[in-house]
């Protein structure tokens, strides 16, 4: 199976030991999703492990903003424009500026859901630091 060609150039060079492995391969706890938020200061996209709560209360105290979930027309308007049906937590799919939650950085390695293929992308935490630099 082959990526999207969106979702190949977002890994770029960095990704060095990237893999794709159907989704029950995965340990749950390494899947990563992403978060599109929105305030009158601008757009930010939050990455955090699927299972994971986001606490907005405490990452707007954190932040000093006033963030929102983007409304579901212009998450459409931001898939769409990016191809694909959801968003796997690559943050140069939307270039918006990007907040990883600090559990993140305790994953060996961390897995990236592709909806349309039903596989995620596999990846060590090294190379995904490298996307997110």
């Amino acid at each position: 199976m082959e990526l999207p060609g969106v979702i190949q150039q977002a890994l770029g060079e960095s990704a060095v030991d990237v893999s794709l492995r159907s989704v029950g391969q995965n340990k749950p706890k390494d899947m990563l999703r992403m978060v599109l938020l929105t305030d009158r200061e601008g757009n930010l996209q939050a990455i955090l492990r699927r299972d994971d709560l986001l606490d907005l209360e405490t990452l707007n105290k954190i932040l000093g903003r006033d963030l929102k979930l983007v409304q579901r027309t212009e998450q459409v308007r931001v898939r769409q424009r990016a191809g694909l049906q959801e968003l796997p937590a690559l943050p140069s799919l939307t270039g918006w500026p990007t907040i990883i939650d600090r559990r993140v950085d305790e994953l060996e390695s961390i897995a990236l859901y592709l909806v349309e293929q039903n596989l995620a992308i596999t990846m060590p935490l090294e190379d995904f630091r490298n996307l997110t630099a």
